[in-house]
């Protein structure tokens, strides 16, 4: 069950925060040969960040948690694909984009742990 939190520092109307999710569901789908059912993510636009002691205007931190650990080329090629994505639909520039990877021994659903 992949897990992506998502903060950009800029507002993102409710369309394009579907059009995120939904490419970002499909992104990390196929990096980690998981069903997107499983897929969650969460968008928290609007929020303000620094980066090197100045406030960033166009910027995003993202934090990918998921069961396993993947190649390091396979984190790669991911990170490549979500800084294209964020660039292609909020102009982000990717030297503005940090990504994250959490690999997570056990995960709890549904009253259980997968």
């Amino acid at each position: 069950m992949p897990f992506i939190n998502a903060k950009i520092t800029s507002p993102v109307d409710d369309a394009k925060k579907n059009l995120i999710q939904s490419k970002l569901t499909d992104l990390v789908a196929d990096a980690f040969a998981k069903p997107k059912k499983f897929v969650m993510i969460n968008i928290e636009d609007n929020q303000p960040m620094w980066f090197g002691g100045e406030v960033l205007k166009s910027g995003a931190f993202i934090s990918v948690r998921l069961i396993g650990n993947p190649s390091r080329e396979t984190y790669s090629a991911l990170t490549k694909k979500i800084c294209e994505l964020l660039e292609k639909e909020l102009r982000i520039s990717p030297d503005s984009v940090y990504v994250t990877f959490h690999p997570v021994e056990m995960w709890g659903r549904n009253g259980d742990i997968l």
